[in-house]
């Protein structure tokens, strides 16, 4: 049995369902999943892909072949009858260099579209409103709590020290504890905000150095000269 001609085959099969699968991984952090999950997911969205192909098919349906690819038999020395091959696929597969176009178009498409939905929570929060679950579609709590809640922050240091600033990048677990501010201003122990001279964007690093995150509204503080400054952006996304 000609094992890695087959083996060759199923790959080539299933690399829509990778491609996807990367496409996702590239846009939206999820939690770290083995080889058997990727593979089962590569499985899932390489059929996605394949279903979404017979759909345009149908307007073009040279992009496929009709049946499934027949190629690629194996022999098993002992048999005539070929092994696993393209044959025994339940869908068909590009035969022409713009169906496999199509299809590799299809599997970057729908890795966006997953992306987008998983990066806002669409489908979560439907399922929330269904009370189907009380779970989101981010990595940590301290991704929820970026994502949801707008405005700026007040990040209180290990070393005493407070921080109020825009959150315009930030880590995608709390492990790491990482982010980015605009606008930082120190924060006294009156509550005065005082500016960061020439400083228009303050990187704290490591959770090893954040005690706690407070989320306040989005108004900056005003001069001493009583000039507001402008209006910041919502930078969380």
């Amino acid at each position: 049995m000609n094992l890695s001609t087959d083996l060759i085959a199923l790959l080539l099969v299933l690399l829509p369902g990778f491609i996807t699968c990367r496409v996702i991984a590239a846009l939206f952090v999820t939690k770290p999943a083995g080889t058997s999950d990727r593979l089962s997911w590569a499985l899932v969205w390489a059929f996605v892909d394949y279903m979404l192909l017979q759909v345009v098919a149908v307007w073009s349906p040279r992009l496929i072949a009709r049946p499934a690819l027949t190629g690629i038999p194996v022999s098993t020395g002992a048999s005539d009858k070929p092994a696993l091959g393209l044959a025994a696929l339940p869908v068909s597969v590009p035969s022409t260099p713009w169906g496999i176009v199509a299809v590799m178009a299809i599997a970057v498409a729908v890795g966006l579209l997953v992306a987008l939905v998983s990066t806002h929570g669409w489908h979560m929060w439907l399922l929330r409103k269904l009370k189907a679950t009380r779970r989101t579609s981010h990595a940590s709590v301290w991704a929820d709590a970026f994502y949801e809640c707008r405005g700026a922050v007040l990040v209180q240091l290990k070393d005493g020290v407070a921080v109020w600033g825009i959150p315009r990048f930030f880590a995608d677990t709390a492990e790491e504890g990482s982010l980015f501010l605009e606008q930082p201003h120190l924060a006294g122990n009156d509550g005065m905000l005082v500016e960061i001279p020439a400083c228009t964007g303050l990187l704290v690093t490591g959770a090893s150095a954040v005690e706690s995150v407070q989320f306040l509204a989005a108004e900056p503080p005003a001069d001493d000269g009583g000039s507001a400054r402008p209006t910041p952006l919502h930078a969380n996304r």
